[in-house]
């Protein structure tokens, strides 16, 4: 009988060192998990941080370029008003040209049938 309560305790022994070898591996596990968990977590963090930044980045890069358009439009505007300026200034300069001409050629008129000019 006390044999067979020896064998009982040692194998009752030989459990618990199996068990506690087991629940010192699952803590290191648990442990290592949690580390990966808390290395996740940071990551993800970092990642929501980086995209709130280009998120801020292409807003901006929206609003200046819809300022630029803007600006495009602005300068077409002008560029097209300063030709008309230049076809009504070249329009006139040749009715001045064509002016001039004509006068010209009324005082070679009056000049060759006059005989003298001034």
């Amino acid at each position: 009988a006390e044999q067979a309560e020896r064998a009982a305790r040692a194998e009752r022994a030989r459990r618990r060192r199996a068990l506690e070898k087991e629940l010192a591996r699952a803590r290191t596990d648990q442990e290592r998990a949690e580390a990966d968990l808390a290395g996740a977590t940071a990551a993800e963090h970092d990642g929501a941080a980086a995209l709130d930044a280009v998120e801020a980045e292409l807003a901006e890069m929206e609003r200046r370029r819809a300022v630029a358009e803007q600006e495009l439009s602005r300068a077409k505007l002008a560029r097209r008003a300063a030709e008309r300026t230049v076809t009504a200034a070249r329009r006139r300069a040749g009715e001045v040209e064509a002016a001039v001409e004509a006068l010209d050629a009324e005082e070679g008129d009056v000049g060759s049938e006059g005989g003298t000019a001034d």
